[in-house]
């Protein structure tokens, strides 16, 4: 368990992928979620460039809520929303 100071908000990310098809969902996002649950630290880097912003772009934490797969406007896709909490 990471040392983490009383009263500090921790780095929340959240965004939305949008028009992921059902065999990707069932093929790669289904088996990860299932696997990280709740208690499982998920690592992402959205700016893999070796560059002074890429500490910003980096989180490592916990998913905030379990993403779940809701139906989207485009046939046969579907949407996922996530939300990491940062410990760095």
């Amino acid at each position: 368990m990471p040392d983490i100071t009383d009263g500090y908000v921790l780095r929340t990310i959240s965004f939305t992928l949008w028009w992921v098809s059902k065999e990707e969902h069932e093929t790669m996002f289904a088996p990860m979620l299932r696997r990280l649950g709740a208690s499982k630290v998920v690592f992402c880097c959205f700016d893999p460039a070796p560059t002074v912003d890429r500490q910003a772009r980096t989180y490592l934490g916990w998913l905030g809520r379990p993403p779940f797969a809701t139906g989207a406007v485009k046939p046969r896709t579907v949407s996922l929303q996530f939300a990491i909490r940062s410990i760095i």
